[in-house]
C-alpha cells in the first residue's frame, strides 16, 4: 500500500477538514474526532496520560494513530518531540492532521495514510505508541469504521505489530490492550528483544474481578529490576471516578 502524505494546508478546503460535533479538550489541547475511525474514549485518555510520562524522546511514531490525540497529547507537553502518525482510515489521518494545525503542532507532526505493516521508514522512532485494534475471532460489526478500528485483521496481529515496531523502535514501545492479552504481548516483546520496563493494570473498580485494560512499556535495553505491576482504578462504587483516574488524567 502506497502511503499518502496529507498537507495541512490542502485541507483547508477538504471537507474532512471542516469542524464536526463538539470540541474534546484534554491536557490543554482541543481535538475533534467525529469523523475519525474510533471516538476519544477512556482508553485514548489513560493511554496519552501514562505516556506523556516518558521523558528524552525526539520523535514518535503512532501507529493508528486516529484524530491524533496520543501523538499529539505527548508532542504538545515535550516541546522538543517530532510525532509521525499513520492510519490506513483517510479521513482518521485528515482530521489528526486539522487537530495538529489547530492546536498550533503542525510544524512538527506528519501525518501518513499507511498501513504499518507497510510502512516504508528507515529511521528508528525513540518511542511508539499504539492504541491498537483489540478484537480477535470476535463478530465484526456491519461498520467499516468500526471493524479498522476495533479488530484485528489477519496481516496487523499482535506478532506482527511487535515485530515490526522492534525493527523501527529506538528507545520504548508502548501500548495499550485488553488485559486479557497482556502475558501474551509480554512474551511476543521478549522474543523481540524488547524488555518490559512498565506495567499497569486498570481496573474498572475496585470490586472487580479482574483488570480490563493494561498499558505496557517496553525498552530496547534490559532493566536492572524486576517490573512490578501497578494498579489504578478508573470509577469508584458508586460509578464516579477514582482518584487514581483523576490524577492520572490531570497529569
Amino acid at each position: 500500500m502506497t502511503s499518502k502524505t496529507v498537507d495541512v494546508t490542502s485541507l483547508k478546503s477538504n471537507s474532512s477538514s471542516k469542524i464536526i460535533g463538539k470540541p474534546f479538550t484534554i491536557f490543554g489541547l482541543t481535538f475533534y474526532h467525529e469523523d475519525s475511525s474510533f471516538k476519544i474514549g477512556t482508553d485514548a485518555l489513560l493511554f496519552s496520560a501514562v505516556i506523556r510520562g516518558i521523558n528524552d524522546i525526539s520523535s514518535v511514531l503512532d501507529v493508528g494513530c486516529g484524530c491524533g490525540i496520543v501523538g499529539l497529547s505527548y508532542i504538545g507537553k515535550h516541546r522538543t518531540a517530532r510525532l509521525t502518525g499513520i492510519d490506513v482510515h483517510l479521513p482518521s489521518v485528515q482530521r489528526a492532521a486539522a487537530n495538529a494545525a489547530l492546536n498550533g503542532l503542525n510544524d512538527r507532526s506528519v501525518f501518513y495514510q499507511a498501513d504499518f505493516t507497510r510502512f516504508p521508514t528507515d529511521e528508528k522512532f525513540d518511542l511508539i505508541v499504539s492504541n491498537p485494534p483489540y478484537f480477535q475471532n470476535h463478530l465484526k460489526s456491519m461498520s467499516e469504521e468500526k471493524n479498522l478500528s476495533r479488530h484485528l485483521s489477519g496481516e496487523l496481529t499482535y506478532d506482527v505489530l511487535i515485530s515490526k515496531a522492534a525493527e523501527v523502535c529506538g528507545k520504548f514501545t508502548s501500548l495499550i490492550l485488553p488485559w486479557f492479552y497482556r502475558d501474551r504481548v509480554i512474551r511476543l516483546a521478549v522474543a523481540g528483544r524488547l524488555h518490559l520496563c512498565r506495567a499497569i493494570d486498570f481496573w474498572s473498580k475496585p470490586s472487580s474481578k479482574q483488570p480490563v485494560r493494561s498499558v505496557l512499556v517496553f525498552s530496547k535495553v534490559p532493566g536492572k529490576m524486576p517490573v512490578e505491576t501497578e494498579r489504578y482504578f478508573i470509577r469508584n462504587e458508586d460509578n464516579s471516578y477514582h482518584s487514581d483516574y483523576s490524577k492520572l488524567i490531570g497529569a
